[in-house]
Protein backbone atom coordinates (compact mmCIF):
# COMPACT_ATOMS: atom_id res chain seq x y z
CA UNK A 1 0.00 0.00 0.00
CA UNK A 2 2.77 2.36 0.44
CA UNK A 3 4.39 2.20 -2.97
CA UNK A 4 1.01 3.42 -4.30
CA UNK A 5 2.07 6.90 -2.62
CA UNK A 6 6.07 6.55 -3.93
CA UNK A 7 6.90 8.75 -6.72
CA UNK A 8 9.46 7.00 -8.81
CA UNK A 9 12.27 9.41 -10.33
CA UNK A 10 11.75 7.77 -13.59
CA UNK A 11 8.16 8.15 -14.60
CA UNK A 12 5.60 10.75 -15.74
CA UNK A 13 2.58 11.34 -13.30
CA UNK A 14 -0.92 12.16 -15.08
CA UNK A 15 -3.73 13.72 -13.51
CA UNK A 16 -6.82 13.43 -14.86
CA UNK A 17 -9.25 13.22 -11.35
CA UNK A 18 -10.38 16.79 -10.98
CA UNK A 19 -7.48 18.52 -13.17
CA UNK A 20 -5.42 17.64 -15.82
CA UNK A 21 -1.67 18.00 -14.44
CA UNK A 22 1.42 15.87 -15.33
CA UNK A 23 4.47 15.80 -13.43
CA UNK A 24 7.94 14.41 -13.21
CA UNK A 25 10.45 13.85 -10.07
CA UNK A 26 7.58 15.89 -7.89
CA UNK A 27 7.63 18.73 -10.02
CA UNK A 28 4.99 20.26 -12.35
CA UNK A 29 5.37 19.74 -16.03
CA UNK A 30 4.89 23.39 -17.48
CA UNK A 31 3.71 22.60 -21.12
CA UNK A 32 4.13 26.23 -22.15
CA UNK A 33 2.06 28.95 -23.67
CA UNK A 34 0.89 26.48 -26.71
CA UNK A 35 -1.00 24.37 -24.17
CA UNK A 36 -4.52 25.00 -25.78
CA UNK A 37 -7.44 22.70 -24.78
CA UNK A 38 -7.40 21.07 -27.77
CA UNK A 39 -4.09 20.00 -27.18
CA UNK A 40 -4.92 19.37 -23.89
CA UNK A 41 -7.53 17.28 -25.95
CA UNK A 42 -5.20 15.40 -27.99
CA UNK A 43 -2.23 14.78 -25.14
CA UNK A 44 -5.01 12.95 -23.32
CA UNK A 45 -5.90 11.04 -26.60
CA UNK A 46 -2.71 9.90 -26.88
CA UNK A 47 -1.51 9.06 -23.12
CA UNK A 48 -4.99 7.19 -22.28
CA UNK A 49 -4.19 4.97 -25.25
CA UNK A 50 -0.66 4.46 -25.15
CA UNK A 51 -0.18 1.02 -25.58
CA UNK A 52 -2.01 1.04 -29.30
CA UNK A 53 -1.95 4.79 -30.26
CA UNK A 54 -4.31 6.44 -32.27
CA UNK A 55 -4.94 6.58 -36.05
CA UNK A 56 -4.75 9.55 -37.78
CA UNK A 57 -8.49 9.08 -39.21
CA UNK A 58 -9.81 9.11 -35.12
CA UNK A 59 -7.90 11.78 -34.28
CA UNK A 60 -9.09 14.69 -37.16
CA UNK A 61 -12.43 13.34 -36.30
CA UNK A 62 -12.27 13.84 -32.35
CA UNK A 63 -10.94 17.03 -32.39
CA UNK A 64 -12.53 18.62 -35.69
CA UNK A 65 -15.49 16.71 -36.65
CA UNK A 66 -14.06 15.67 -40.04
CA UNK A 67 -13.22 12.68 -42.02
CA UNK A 68 -9.15 12.48 -43.27
CA UNK A 69 -9.64 13.86 -46.59
CA UNK A 70 -10.69 17.34 -45.04
CA UNK A 71 -7.48 19.10 -46.11
CA UNK A 72 -7.61 22.50 -43.56
CA UNK A 73 -8.44 19.54 -40.66
CA UNK A 74 -5.98 17.09 -41.68
CA UNK A 75 -3.24 20.57 -41.65
CA UNK A 76 -4.45 21.59 -38.35
CA UNK A 77 -3.62 18.17 -37.01
CA UNK A 78 -0.18 17.81 -38.16
CA UNK A 79 0.93 21.78 -36.74
CA UNK A 80 -0.99 20.76 -33.37
CA UNK A 81 1.40 17.76 -33.08
CA UNK A 82 4.42 19.56 -34.24
CA UNK A 83 3.33 22.25 -31.34
CA UNK A 84 2.88 19.55 -28.41
CA UNK A 85 6.36 17.78 -29.48
CA UNK A 86 7.90 21.60 -29.25
CA UNK A 87 6.48 21.95 -26.00
CA UNK A 88 7.36 18.22 -24.73
CA UNK A 89 11.07 19.40 -25.88
CA UNK A 90 10.77 22.98 -24.04
CA UNK A 91 8.90 21.37 -20.87
CA UNK A 92 12.97 20.47 -19.25
CA UNK A 93 11.44 16.34 -20.09
CA UNK A 94 14.92 14.33 -21.04
CA UNK A 95 15.60 13.93 -24.52
CA UNK A 96 13.54 11.60 -26.51
CA UNK A 97 10.76 10.69 -28.63
CA UNK A 98 7.38 10.84 -26.54
CA UNK A 99 5.09 11.24 -29.60
CA UNK A 100 6.08 8.36 -32.54
CA UNK A 101 4.28 8.07 -35.57
CA UNK A 102 3.77 5.17 -38.09
CA UNK A 103 1.60 3.82 -40.50
CA UNK A 104 -0.80 6.40 -40.11
CA UNK A 105 -0.97 6.18 -36.17
CA UNK A 106 0.67 8.24 -33.61
CA UNK A 107 1.64 6.91 -30.59
CA UNK A 108 2.54 8.47 -26.57
CA UNK A 109 5.80 6.18 -25.88
CA UNK A 110 6.87 5.06 -22.74
CA UNK A 111 10.29 5.50 -23.56
CA UNK A 112 12.37 6.77 -22.56
CA UNK A 113 9.99 8.08 -19.04
CA UNK A 114 7.35 5.15 -18.23
CA UNK A 115 3.57 7.18 -17.87
CA UNK A 116 1.72 6.48 -15.14
CA UNK A 117 -2.00 7.79 -14.82
CA UNK A 118 -4.37 8.12 -11.91
CA UNK A 119 -7.40 6.99 -13.24
CA UNK A 120 -5.30 3.44 -14.34
CA UNK A 121 -4.32 3.22 -10.60
CA UNK A 122 -7.62 3.81 -9.87
CA UNK A 123 -9.03 0.70 -11.37
CA UNK A 124 -6.54 -1.51 -10.78
CA UNK A 125 -7.16 -0.86 -6.87
CA UNK A 126 -10.16 -1.16 -6.92
CA UNK A 127 -10.18 -4.20 -9.04
CA UNK A 128 -7.62 -5.32 -6.43
CA UNK A 129 -10.00 -4.63 -3.70
CA UNK A 130 -12.98 -6.41 -4.86
CA UNK A 131 -10.48 -9.79 -5.51
CA UNK A 132 -9.30 -9.04 -2.16
CA UNK A 133 -10.66 -11.99 0.34
CA UNK A 134 -8.99 -10.54 3.87
CA UNK A 135 -11.22 -7.80 4.70
CA UNK A 136 -8.90 -5.93 6.37
CA UNK A 137 -6.30 -5.44 3.31
CA UNK A 138 -9.95 -5.32 1.22
CA UNK A 139 -10.70 -1.75 3.04
CA UNK A 140 -6.64 -0.51 2.46
CA UNK A 141 -7.37 -1.79 -0.91
CA UNK A 142 -10.63 0.51 -1.21
CA UNK A 143 -9.46 3.53 0.53
CA UNK A 144 -6.33 3.85 -1.72
CA UNK A 145 -8.85 3.85 -4.35
CA UNK A 146 -11.11 6.07 -3.74
CA UNK A 147 -8.16 8.85 -2.33
CA UNK A 148 -7.06 7.73 -5.97
CA UNK A 149 -10.48 9.21 -7.32
CA UNK A 150 -10.09 12.81 -6.09
CA UNK A 151 -12.55 14.07 -8.64
CA UNK A 152 -14.90 13.89 -11.42
CA UNK A 153 -12.29 12.58 -14.82
CA UNK A 154 -11.45 15.71 -16.93
CA UNK A 155 -14.37 18.03 -15.86
CA UNK A 156 -13.23 21.15 -17.75
CA UNK A 157 -13.34 18.79 -20.79
CA UNK A 158 -16.89 16.84 -20.00
CA UNK A 159 -18.71 18.50 -22.84
CA UNK A 160 -16.70 16.49 -25.24
CA UNK A 161 -18.69 12.92 -25.85
CA UNK A 162 -15.60 10.80 -25.11
CA UNK A 163 -14.96 12.62 -21.91
CA UNK A 164 -18.32 12.52 -20.77
CA UNK A 165 -19.04 8.90 -21.24
CA UNK A 166 -15.51 8.29 -19.42
CA UNK A 167 -16.22 10.54 -16.36
CA UNK A 168 -19.62 8.85 -16.04
CA UNK A 169 -18.20 5.18 -15.99
CA UNK A 170 -15.25 6.12 -13.38
CA UNK A 171 -18.29 8.03 -11.36
CA UNK A 172 -20.25 4.20 -11.17
CA UNK A 173 -16.60 2.60 -10.40
CA UNK A 174 -16.08 4.97 -7.86
CA UNK A 175 -19.69 4.86 -6.25
CA UNK A 176 -19.16 0.89 -6.68
CA UNK A 177 -15.89 0.89 -4.33
CA UNK A 178 -17.53 3.47 -2.10
CA UNK A 179 -20.18 1.22 -1.30
CA UNK A 180 -18.49 -1.74 -0.38
CA UNK A 181 -15.91 0.38 1.44
CA UNK A 182 -18.26 1.68 3.70
CA UNK A 183 -20.08 -1.67 3.89
CA UNK A 184 -16.87 -3.21 5.30
CA UNK A 185 -15.82 -0.58 7.75
CA UNK A 186 -19.58 -0.53 9.08
CA UNK A 187 -19.23 -4.77 9.13
CA UNK A 188 -15.79 -4.14 10.98
CA UNK A 189 -17.52 -1.36 13.12
CA UNK A 190 -14.91 1.27 11.87
CA UNK A 191 -17.06 4.08 12.01
CA UNK A 192 -14.94 6.98 12.54
CA UNK A 193 -13.47 6.31 8.99
CA UNK A 194 -16.55 5.50 7.66
CA UNK A 195 -18.24 9.09 9.00
CA UNK A 196 -14.82 10.43 7.18
CA UNK A 197 -16.14 9.00 4.34
CA UNK A 198 -19.19 9.91 4.34
CA UNK A 199 -18.34 13.31 4.92
CA UNK A 200 -15.89 13.33 1.79
CA UNK A 201 -18.82 12.15 -0.32
CA UNK A 202 -21.06 14.53 0.28
CA UNK A 203 -18.73 17.41 -0.44
CA UNK A 204 -18.95 16.74 -4.01
CA UNK A 205 -21.52 14.11 -4.54
CA UNK A 206 -24.44 15.54 -1.86
CA UNK A 207 -27.01 13.07 -2.01
CA UNK A 208 -29.70 10.93 0.18
CA UNK A 209 -27.84 7.97 0.47
CA UNK A 210 -24.57 9.30 2.08
CA UNK A 211 -26.96 11.85 4.19
CA UNK A 212 -28.28 8.85 5.92
CA UNK A 213 -25.37 6.79 6.05
CA UNK A 214 -23.66 9.87 7.97
CA UNK A 215 -26.65 9.82 10.48
CA UNK A 216 -26.30 6.66 10.58
CA UNK A 217 -22.14 6.68 11.96
CA UNK A 218 -23.41 9.35 13.91
CA UNK A 219 -25.82 7.04 15.64
CA UNK A 220 -23.08 4.40 16.08
CA UNK A 221 -20.26 5.69 17.85
CA UNK A 222 -23.30 7.47 20.23
CA UNK A 223 -22.77 11.23 18.60
CA UNK A 224 -26.43 11.30 18.91
CA UNK A 225 -26.81 15.11 19.45
CA UNK A 226 -24.30 15.78 16.44
CA UNK A 227 -27.03 13.37 14.51
CA UNK A 228 -30.13 15.60 15.79
CA UNK A 229 -28.08 18.86 14.83
CA UNK A 230 -27.01 17.54 11.27
CA UNK A 231 -30.92 16.64 10.44
CA UNK A 232 -32.18 20.01 11.81
CA UNK A 233 -29.61 21.71 9.41
CA UNK A 234 -31.00 19.69 6.50
CA UNK A 235 -34.37 20.11 7.36
CA UNK A 236 -33.71 23.56 7.00
CA UNK A 237 -31.92 23.76 3.68
CA UNK A 238 -34.63 21.52 2.13
CA UNK A 239 -37.04 24.43 3.61
CA UNK A 240 -35.23 27.64 2.52
CA UNK A 241 -34.81 25.60 -0.84
CA UNK A 242 -38.15 24.43 -1.63
CA UNK A 243 -36.52 20.39 -1.83
CA UNK A 244 -38.41 17.48 -1.98
CA UNK A 245 -39.33 16.30 2.39
CA UNK A 246 -36.60 14.28 3.88
CA UNK A 247 -37.00 10.71 3.62
CA UNK A 248 -38.47 8.29 6.01
CA UNK A 249 -35.33 6.57 6.19
CA UNK A 250 -33.50 10.38 7.12
CA UNK A 251 -36.32 10.69 9.14
CA UNK A 252 -35.95 6.84 11.48
CA UNK A 253 -32.45 7.37 12.08
CA UNK A 254 -33.04 11.39 13.73
CA UNK A 255 -36.06 9.92 15.96
CA UNK A 256 -33.62 7.40 17.14
CA UNK A 257 -30.89 9.67 17.74
CA UNK A 258 -33.41 11.78 19.34
CA UNK A 259 -34.78 9.08 21.29
CA UNK A 260 -31.34 7.66 22.65
CA UNK A 261 -30.63 11.29 23.72
CA UNK A 262 -33.11 10.54 26.78
CA UNK A 263 -30.66 7.90 28.19
CA UNK A 264 -27.51 10.30 28.26
CA UNK A 265 -26.73 11.79 31.66
CA UNK A 266 -27.34 15.55 31.77
CA UNK A 267 -27.78 18.83 33.63
CA UNK A 268 -31.18 19.93 33.60
CA UNK A 269 -29.96 23.06 32.16
CA UNK A 270 -28.96 21.35 28.93
CA UNK A 271 -32.44 19.45 28.81
CA UNK A 272 -34.17 23.01 29.24
CA UNK A 273 -31.87 24.64 26.09
CA UNK A 274 -32.69 21.25 24.21
CA UNK A 275 -36.10 22.06 24.85
CA UNK A 276 -36.60 25.63 23.80
CA UNK A 277 -36.79 26.61 20.12
CA UNK A 278 -33.75 27.99 18.69
CA UNK A 279 -34.95 31.15 17.90
CA UNK A 280 -37.98 32.76 19.03
CA UNK A 281 -39.72 35.23 16.54
CA UNK A 282 -43.23 36.48 15.22
CA UNK A 283 -45.25 34.64 12.93
CA UNK A 284 -46.48 30.90 12.58
CA UNK A 285 -43.65 28.18 13.38
CA UNK A 286 -42.93 26.10 10.07
CA UNK A 287 -41.84 22.30 10.49
CA UNK A 288 -41.56 19.43 7.74
CA UNK A 289 -44.58 17.59 7.07
CA UNK A 290 -44.13 14.05 8.79
CA UNK A 291 -43.60 16.12 11.84
CA UNK A 292 -46.62 18.29 11.10
CA UNK A 293 -48.69 14.81 10.84
CA UNK A 294 -47.29 14.24 14.72
CA UNK A 295 -48.03 17.32 16.29
CA UNK A 296 -51.41 17.60 14.30
CA UNK A 297 -52.22 13.79 15.79
CA UNK A 298 -51.52 14.77 19.61
CA UNK A 299 -52.99 18.23 19.48
CA UNK A 300 -56.07 16.71 18.25
CA UNK A 301 -55.67 14.99 21.50
CA UNK A 302 -55.32 17.85 23.72
CA UNK A 303 -57.89 19.90 21.71
CA UNK A 304 -60.33 17.20 22.63
CA UNK A 305 -59.66 16.96 26.00
CA UNK A 306 -59.80 20.61 26.24
CA UNK A 307 -62.70 21.20 24.19
CA UNK A 308 -60.68 23.62 21.82
CA UNK A 309 -61.86 24.78 18.80
CA UNK A 310 -59.47 24.02 16.13
CA UNK A 311 -59.37 24.80 11.79
CA UNK A 312 -57.22 23.57 8.74
CA UNK A 313 -56.40 25.68 6.61
CA UNK A 314 -54.99 23.90 2.58
CA UNK A 315 -53.71 26.67 0.82
CA UNK A 316 -52.71 25.95 -2.55
CA UNK A 317 -51.47 28.14 -5.60
CA UNK A 318 -53.37 28.07 -9.33
CA UNK A 319 -52.74 28.63 -12.91
CA UNK A 320 -54.49 30.44 -15.13
CA UNK A 321 -58.78 29.24 -15.45
CA UNK A 322 -57.32 26.77 -11.94
CA UNK A 323 -54.57 24.94 -13.84
CA UNK A 324 -52.47 23.12 -11.84
CA UNK A 325 -48.92 24.47 -11.50
CA UNK A 326 -45.63 22.96 -12.87
CA UNK A 327 -42.51 23.19 -11.50
CA UNK A 328 -40.66 26.68 -12.57
CA UNK A 329 -38.99 29.71 -11.52
CA UNK A 330 -42.40 31.75 -11.49
CA UNK A 331 -43.69 28.48 -9.23
CA UNK A 332 -40.81 28.83 -7.17
CA UNK A 333 -41.27 32.92 -6.31
CA UNK A 334 -45.29 32.80 -5.97
CA UNK A 335 -44.64 29.81 -3.43
CA UNK A 336 -41.86 32.15 -1.47
CA UNK A 337 -44.55 35.11 -1.72
CA UNK A 338 -47.44 32.55 0.00
CA UNK A 339 -44.67 31.44 2.53
CA UNK A 340 -44.05 34.48 3.47
CA UNK A 341 -47.90 35.82 3.35
CA UNK A 342 -48.14 33.02 5.94
CA UNK A 343 -45.12 33.63 8.54
CA UNK A 344 -46.37 37.63 8.38
CA UNK A 345 -49.99 36.96 9.16
CA UNK A 346 -50.99 34.33 11.42
CA UNK A 347 -49.35 33.99 14.93
CA UNK A 348 -46.23 31.80 16.99
CA UNK A 349 -48.82 29.10 18.13
CA UNK A 350 -50.14 28.21 14.69
CA UNK A 351 -48.42 25.69 12.95
CA UNK A 352 -48.11 25.28 9.17
CA UNK A 353 -46.10 23.12 6.40
CA UNK A 354 -45.52 23.24 2.75
CA UNK A 355 -47.52 20.01 1.59
CA UNK A 356 -45.96 19.43 -2.37
CA UNK A 357 -45.25 21.59 -4.86
CA UNK A 358 -47.18 24.03 -4.54
CA UNK A 359 -49.78 23.68 -1.33
CA UNK A 360 -49.21 24.89 1.97
CA UNK A 361 -50.84 23.26 5.33
CA UNK A 362 -51.90 25.53 8.38
CA UNK A 363 -53.12 24.37 11.42
CA UNK A 364 -55.03 27.64 13.72
CA UNK A 365 -55.76 26.49 16.73
CA UNK A 366 -58.39 28.49 19.68
CA UNK A 367 -59.89 30.23 16.75
CA UNK A 368 -63.64 30.09 15.95
CA UNK A 369 -65.50 30.32 12.47
CA UNK A 370 -64.72 34.15 12.16
CA UNK A 371 -60.83 33.82 13.23
CA UNK A 372 -60.61 31.43 11.15
CA UNK A 373 -62.24 33.95 7.93
CA UNK A 374 -60.05 36.59 9.19
CA UNK A 375 -56.59 34.78 9.14
CA UNK A 376 -57.73 33.13 5.33
CA UNK A 377 -58.56 36.80 4.19
CA UNK A 378 -55.41 38.52 5.58
CA UNK A 379 -53.45 35.80 3.67
CA UNK A 380 -55.14 35.98 0.69
CA UNK A 381 -54.79 40.27 0.70
CA UNK A 382 -51.53 39.79 1.86
CA UNK A 383 -50.39 37.04 -1.26
CA UNK A 384 -52.04 39.25 -3.57
CA UNK A 385 -50.05 42.89 -2.45
CA UNK A 386 -46.34 40.51 -2.81
CA UNK A 387 -46.93 38.01 -5.78
CA UNK A 388 -45.16 39.83 -9.12
CA UNK A 389 -47.24 36.97 -11.33
CA UNK A 390 -51.18 37.81 -11.42
CA UNK A 391 -51.54 34.37 -13.43
CA UNK A 392 -50.45 32.53 -10.35
CA UNK A 393 -53.56 32.83 -8.11
CA UNK A 394 -54.46 31.58 -4.52
CA UNK A 395 -57.34 29.17 -3.53
CA UNK A 396 -58.13 28.70 0.42
CA UNK A 397 -59.69 25.69 2.18
CA UNK A 398 -60.72 26.08 5.39
CA UNK A 399 -62.60 23.16 7.76
CA UNK A 400 -63.48 23.30 11.20
CA UNK A 401 -62.00 20.12 13.10
CA UNK A 402 -64.00 18.14 15.51
CA UNK A 403 -61.70 16.34 17.54
CA UNK A 404 -63.44 13.41 19.64
CA UNK A 405 -61.64 12.15 22.87
CA UNK A 406 -60.76 8.22 22.40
Amino acid sequence: MERQNEIEPDKIYVQMFGSFRMTYQGQQIQLGKWLSAKMIHLLLLLICRRGEGVTRSELIWRLYGADENDSQSSNSLRAMIFRLRRSIQESGLPEGEYISTKGGRYTWNNQPLETELDVETFQKLVKAGFEEIDPVHRVELLTAACKTCSGDFMPDMVSDEWVGKTSWRFRELYMRALRELTSQLKSQKRYAELLEDCELVLKRYPSEEWQCMKLESLNDMKRYREAVEYYEALETEARQTCTPFLSQDLKEQYLKAKNMMQYEVVEMEQIQKDLMPMLLKPGATSCEYLEFVDIYQFMMRVFAREGISSQLLLLTLVGPQGAELESSGMLEGARSSLESAIQKTIRCSDLYTRYGSDQFLVLLASTGQQGGEAARERIQERYCAINRNPQITLRCELRDICPHEP
